[in-house]
């Protein structure tokens, strides 16, 4: 028997009324959902974890079967699905579209990342689940990046603790959080170190025009160090770049000082530290629990210098070279630099270069 057109408007009519009653009661029907986005700079599929990844929350409320699918016109994609356990339950890769399909889902909330298959290329993508309970929910992120130069000559992959390195801090807000980190150099290749808030070093990576440190951790407050492969690299810029859950990121602000000197008769290597025929400059140290570093350079001789601490003890001293430095931990307290020569005899000019935390920086009559 053939039902009249008015009684089927009336059954649509019904429906329609029964989903809005059903939205009104905070009753979530499985439907499609979709986001969209664009990868800046993909983390790759080695990281799903990175939150340079688009990574969001659904819930499922009864066992049902869900369908994901990824696509992306601009580059290959990658796609992870992990249940309330955080346990992965599948993963696809290496395609502009992905799909998976997984039947009797659990209740619960699920984690679904997009990524993009290689790491550091950019481009849009769309996803769509299908039988989520809810909205997708992102997990939101932040990401700087900073543009800068080593100016005083870069402090080398030897030497993290060096204040010629650029240091950042930074407050992570999240436990069991990601951070990716990201520098770029177009004209000297780069170290970079990420140290923990007890001042333990739990990342390093050197010896390239682009790096990254990927890192797995908790709340509270981390330094990053960006630095030179190669010790003394000067005029060289850089970019870094942050992505985490994170906050305060600030530079460490370090001061320098230069001075010109000139030797005549030098008193030579051996038990010349404190000898009068060196030249002698002092300065502050302002901060505990912190590093200096002084390069000595002449055209004209071999250099060699010694630090000595506020107890007039020598702490340090350099190799021998047209180009010497020191690189060294210090407390607050004055501290002496004494400039010298290699050979017993020689003379001539040299420069000196210091960073670090002091004031007061001087030349001793």
């Amino acid at each position: 028997m053939k039902k009249h057109p008015l009684i089927w408007s009336f059954i649509l009519v019904l429906i329609g009324l029964s989903l809005q009653s059903c939205d009104k009661l905070g009753i979530d029907i499985p439907k499609d959902r979709t986001a969209t986005g664009k990868w800046e700079y993909g983390a790759g599929e080695r990281y799903p974890t990175s939150l340079r990844n688009f990574k969001y929350t659904f819930t499922v409320k009864d066992k049902s079967k869900l369908d994901i699918t990824l696509e992306s016109k601009d580059t290959d994609c990658a796609l992870w699905l992990y249940n309330p356990l955080g346990q992965l339950v599948a993963n696809r890769g290496n395609g502009r579209v992905l799909s998976m399909t997984i039947e009797g889902v659990g209740e619960g909330q699920y984690t679904v990342i997009a990524g993009t298959m290689q790491r550091g290329v950019s481009g849009n993508f769309s996803m769509t689940v299908k039988g989520a309970n809810s909205d997708l929910n992102q997990i939101k992120s932040d990401t700087k990046a900073l543009n800068d130069e080593w100016k005083t000559g870069g402090g080398g992959e030897n030497f993290s603790y060096s204040p010629r390195n650029h240091w950042y801090t930074l407050d992570v807000t999240e436990d069991n959080s990601t951070i990716d980190l990201v520098q770029k150099s177009v004209n000297s290749d780069g170290s970079m170190w990420l140290f923990n808030s007890l001042g333990q070093q739990i990342f390093v990576v050197g010896r390239g025009r682009e790096l990254g440190i990927i890192a797995n951790i908790n709340k509270g407050r981390y330094t990053v160090i960006a630095g030179t492969s190669g010790r003394g690299v000067r005029n060289a810029t850089y970019n870094l770049s942050v992505n985490g859950q994170f906050t305060n990121l600030e530079k460490v602000v370090f001061q320098e000082a230069n001075a010109t000197g000139r030797i005549a008769n030098g008193a030579g290597t051996y038990f010349a530290s404190d000898s009068p025929r060196n030249e002698y400059h002092t300065f502050e140290v302002t901060d505990d629990n912190t590093s200096v570093d002084i390069i000595m350079e002449s055209g004209d001789f071999d250099a060699i210098m010694w630090l000595f601490n506020p107890l007039g003890q020598v702490v340090a001293s350099s190799n021998r070279g047209r180009s010497v430095g020191i690189v060294q931990g210090v407390s607050k307290g004055k501290y002496i630099i004494s400039c010298g020569t290699d050979l017993q005899g020689s003379s001539g000019a040299y420069t000196l270069s210091v960073v670090g935390k002091f004031q007061n920086f001087a030349k001793r009559p």
